[in-house]
């Protein structure tokens, strides 16, 4: 199936549970993160990855549908980068079924979707041929599938972190200046050429959702672990609140400062930090 035919049925499927979704929602929670511009990247050191605000209830529903279904960009921003939003939508438990049927069909789509972009091997001819189909479509967009716990399960309680790598390497003051070829890089690292310099970036970053469900019929709940850079459509038993713990950087960031409380940051651009005498 031709890329083009798969995200038609996609689109087919997405108004329908957008329509249910609107209907069914008990309740919600959405962390949506600020698009990127066409030229930037998220820089986690710059506050890339924090949350534009912390929403429950109507206007988190809105929100985590909004973002979860979203496949075109807005003019002038990224369309290289997914939209990043943790959350949860809430359903009754008695609608769960259809949600999940409606879900397993889009997620089948978006696999045909993404196996027929995958089979252009020419980059330059894959990007051409998308955008001149579907301008400022985002194509990793498309391609994500929507995560969901099943009916037979109930989501008791949700929580969302965040984890990368961390890369890093000794580099010579040489090998630094190089780099920081902009003038307030170039700027602070003069006054650190007798400090050690390390180059130091996090790997790609990815938001989990840690979920804590039960099983019917079992009386114990366990620990799940799910992507979460979007919405988790879950059900509850009996439609009871399920606990949200919201997303906060700040105690990860201090944590990342107290980590590095020996670096100066010298260059954002390339992540170039002088190592600061005790």
């Amino acid at each position: 199936m031709h890329f083009s035919d798969a995200f038609k049925k996609v689109e087919v499927y997405t108004k329908e549970l957008k329509e249910f979704l609107s209907g069914s929602a008990i309740n919600a929670y959405a962390a949506p993160l600020p698009l990127l511009g066409q030229h930037e990247k998220r820089v986690f050191e710059l506050g890339g990855y924090n949350p534009e605000a912390n929403l429950m209830g109507g206007a988190a529903v809105d929100c985590a549908i909004l973002n979860l279904f979203s496949y075109f960009a807005p003019s002038g921003t990224n369309t290289f980068h997914v939209r990043l939003c943790p959350g949860l939508i809430h359903v009754k438990k008695a609608d769960m079924l259809e949600v999940e049927r409606l879900i397993a069909l889009i997620n089948s789509y978006k696999k045909l979707f993404a196996k027929s972009v995958d089979s252009i091997t020419d980059k330059r001819l894959k990007h051409d041929e998308i955008h001149m189909t579907f301008p400022m479509m985002m194509t990793k967009q498309v391609s994500r599938e929507i995560n969901f716990i099943p009916s037979s399960q109930s989501l008791t309680s949700i929580g969302f972190s965040l984890a990368g790598k961390m890369d890093q390497r000794v580099i010579s003051y040489e090998e630094a200046a190089q780099l920081c070829t902009d003038i307030e890089s170039s700027s602070r690292l003069s006054n650190y050429r007798n400090c050690e310099l390390r180059y130091r970036r996090s790997k790609t970053k990815r938001f989990y959702a840690n979920c804590r469900i039960k099983q019917e019929g079992v009386k114990a709940s366990k620990p799940i672990q799910l992507q979460g850079g979007m919405p988790i459509i879950a059900s509850s038993e009996n439609d009871e609140p399920i606990k949200v713990n919201h997303l906060s950087m700040t105690g990860r960031n201090m944590a990342k400062r107290s980590n590095a409380a020996n670096y100066e940051l010298i260059c954002p651009t390339h992540h170039i930090y002088a190592m600061m005498p005790k």
